[in-house]
C-alpha cells in the first residue's frame, strides 16, 4: 500500500459527455429519475433501475464508437477493457452494469461492450477545512442545480494537491465516493497506476490529493 490518494472530477466533466441518452418514451422515467439522482450522489443503484440501452440523440448524426471512459445521460461509463482493469482491485460493493448502444433508429447496435460504474462504496475522507482550491460551493436552492442543496463540488480544472484527504482513506476499497464532495471519485494509488499503465487514466483526470 502506498501513501497516495487520487481524486477525479470525471463525473462532472462535460468533455466526457456523449450525444446519447435513454429513450424517455420507453423508460419508466419515475424510476429512471431515482437512478439519475442516486448516481449523481454516488449512491449504489439497483441494476434493474439502470438503463439497459442508450440511443443516439439526433437523426442526422450517427454515433461513433465511444472512448474507454465517457458519460451517457449523466452516468459514468467505461469500456469492457477499462472495466477489466478496474475489476482487478478491491471495489467492495461497486459493480459494473452492462448496457447496449444504438443509433437514433433504435435498431443499429454499436459494436463493443460497455458498462455503467455503479458506485457502492463511500468514505468520508475529504477535508474542507484544509482544502484551499480546486473546489466551489453550490448554494442551497440554486435553481441552476435543481435538487442540490448546500454542496461542495470538485472543479474540473482541479490540480495536484488542491484537495486534502484524510489518511484513514488509505485503508479499504480502491474506488469510492465521498458524499461530502459532490460528484467526485476517489481512488487508491494502486488502481490509478494500473489505469495509467493501461492508458485509461487520462480521461478520468486523476489528481493527487494532499494527505492530512
Amino acid at each position: 500500500m502506498t501513501n497516495k490518494i487520487w481524486v477525479s472530477p470525471s463525473r462532472s466533466d462535460t468533455t466526457l459527455f456523449t450525444h446519447m441518452g435513454v429513450d424517455r418514451a420507453r423508460e419508466d422515467m419515475k424510476k429512471m429519475n431515482v437512478a439519475f439522482d442516486a448516481h449523481a450522489k454516488g449512491q449504489w443503484v439497483s441494476p434493474e433501475l439502470l438503463p439497459k440501452a442508450f440511443y443516439g440523440l439526433y437523426r442526422d448524426a450517427s454515433l461513433k464508437l465511444p472512448p474507454d471512459v465517457f458519460a451517457a445521460d449523466g452516468f459514468l461509463c467505461v469500456s469492457a477493457a477499462c472495466a477489466e482493469v478496474i475489476s482487478k482491485f478491491n471495489l467492495g460493493k461497486s459493480t459494473f452494469v452492462p448496457f447496449e448502444i444504438f443509433q437514433n433508429d433504435q435498431k443499429t447496435r454499436l459494436a463493443g461492450e460497455y458498462f455503467i460504474i455503479n458506485f457502492g462504496e463511500s468514505k468520508t475522507c475529504f477535508s474542507l477545512s484544509q482544502t484551499q482550491s480546486g473546489i466551489y460551493r453550490l448554494a442551497k436552492n440554486n435553481p441552476g442545480y435543481g435538487f442540490l442543496e448546500d454542496e461542495t463540488k470538485l472543479r474540473v480544472d482541479v490540480e495536484d494537491f488542491d484537495v486534502a484527504a484524510n489518511v484513514t482513506a488509505l485503508e479499504g476499497c480502491d474506488l469510492w465516493i465521498d458524499p461530502t464532495l459532490y460528484k467526485s471519485v476517489f481512488a487508491s494509488d494502486q488502481l490509478v497506476q494500473a489505469l495509467k499503465a493501461a492508458k485509461f487514466s487520462k480521461r478520468f483526470r486523476f489528481k493527487q490529493c494532499r494527505i492530512v
